[in-house]
């Protein structure tokens, strides 16, 4: 009777795996490590943890369940790579020349609309991201209305917005 116990508990243990290794992987998180030779390697072929990758990482994407990819920034100092703040579609299309930014802003802007006017305040990079870091009018300034971004990558203030911008290149 031993036997017939043990083999039933081994088919249910093995029916258990089963059922595991057949679920979606998407389940599952994945770390990819974009290479300069443009190659994208997995986590588990470079080393177990995230510090002390080889010097030649640009960036790395943790990919969830959830249709979305998180952006990894390489630390050449530290030699390890840091979770960032923003997001690119899963399955989005990573060249060469991909940047994936961490958490912060690249450059902070002062910009000012004198008297109304719609005026134009350049960065020393063209921009992809704007956000109003501190207000300095009593006239609102809200994005899309009295603040943006022009097509160029400029910062764009209009209808008496003053303050300082936050940019992203």
């Amino acid at each position: 009777m031993r036997d017939v116990q043990g083999w039933h508990h081994f088919g249910m243990v093995a029916a258990t795996l089963v059922q595991l290794l057949l679920q979606p992987l998407a389940a599952q998180e994945v770390s990819l490590y974009k290479m300069a030779d443009g190659n994208t390697y997995s986590l588990s072929s470079l080393g177990a943890t995230k510090a002390g990758v080889s010097g030649n990482v640009q960036c790395a994407v943790l990919c969830l369940a959830a249709p979305t990819c998180f952006a990894y920034l390489y630390n050449t100092a530290t030699k390890s790579c840091s979770l960032g703040g923003d997001v690119l579609p899963t399955g989005a299309a990573l060249g060469a020349d991909t940047r994936l930014y961490k958490r912060g802003f690249d450059e902070y802007l002062s910009c000012s609309s004198r008297s109304y006017a719609y005026s134009e305040c350049v960065p020393s990079s063209p921009a992809v991201s704007v956000t109003l870091a501190q207000q300095f009018s009593s006239s609102t300034c809200t994005s899309g209305t009295s603040f943006g971004l022009s097509a160029s990558g400029a910062v764009w203030v209009d209808a008496g917005c003053r303050g300082q911008f936050a940019v992203r290149f």
